[in-house]
């Protein structure tokens, strides 16, 4: 290794100058070193954001099932299993009622405007339990949930009973005459039970009695916001968000275990 000396300097005088250049070198040296430890903080911190962002990205996948028929509309089962069939809004309402309302179905509506229309295929063949069931789903499919209404009361009637002509002339969309006598469910509660099935999410009554993996249950509420609880659900059931936004009646909530 070369020394360069100064020749202008005495010995001490090199010494230190060699020493303040040490000094200088070991310095820099430092701050290489902590900025090569920044670094590599920041390159372990960015990939512990890209594993979690990757979990969540995972946790959020969709799976891809063919859809039935009926997942076009809002639906539900009763406890023995029978289908029930919930419009989404005016159209669907009409839809429903011109093209699956059978007489062997009955049909349901809560008594407030802005109401879905609610059809229980094989109704006719139906107790008095799975009647409240399908009462209970048509106070909760209606407008009194984004009005926070706790009760509301709601009747059934029989397919031929459901009609779009009055002494006025012909209804608009979703506007339907009931003639004859109704079977009342006065003050229904606004509940809905969420829990997988088989693999599938179901969305039914409260009073469904058939257990239920990750069962809970929803009211009318101010604590969340539609959009706030679909995200948690989302998170709750390993599901896309989309499947809640859909699938519940519009307003807030509050969520019972």
């Amino acid at each position: 290794m070369k020394i360069e000396l100064d020749t202008e300097l005495d010995a001490y005088q090199n010494a230190v100058r060699y020493f303040e250049l040490a000094k200088e070198l070991r310095k820099k040296l430092d701050g290489m070193r902590a900025a090569l430890q920044e670094i590599d903080r920041k390159i372990a911190e960015e990939k512990r954001r890209l594993e979690e962002q990757a979990r969540e990205i995972e946790s959020q996948k969709r799976v891809i099932v063919e859809k039935e028929w009926y997942e076009r509309f809002n639906w539900s089962l009763t406890s023995s299993g029978k289908l029930v069939l919930i419009g989404k809004d005016e159209r669907q309402n009409e839809f429903l009622v011109r093209n699956y309302l059978k007489d062997s179905d009955l049909f349901f509506h809560a008594d407030i405007k802005g109401s879905a229309a609610v059809i229980m295929l094989n109704g006719i063949q139906s107790d008095l339990d799975e009647r409240l069931e399908v009462a209970q789903l048509a106070a909760s499919y209606s407008r009194a949930w984004k009005e926070g209404i706790g009760y509301v009361n709601v009747y059934c009637v029989k397919a031929d009973q459901v009609t779009k002509s009055s002494m006025e002339g012909y209804l608009g969309t979703g506007g339907f005459l009931i003639k004859g006598e109704r079977e009342w469910y006065k003050n229904t509660p606004l509940s809905l039970k969420l829990g997988i099935s088989n693999g599938k999410l179901l969305i039914v009554s409260e009073y469904y009695k058939s257990p239920l993996d990750k069962q809970i249950i929803l009211m009318p509420g101010t604590k969340f916001s539609k959009g706030e609880l679909a995200k948690r659900l989302a998170k709750y059931y390993n599901l896309h968000p989309d499947e809640f936004l859909s699938r519940l009646p519009a307003g807030e909530y509050t969520i019972r275990s």
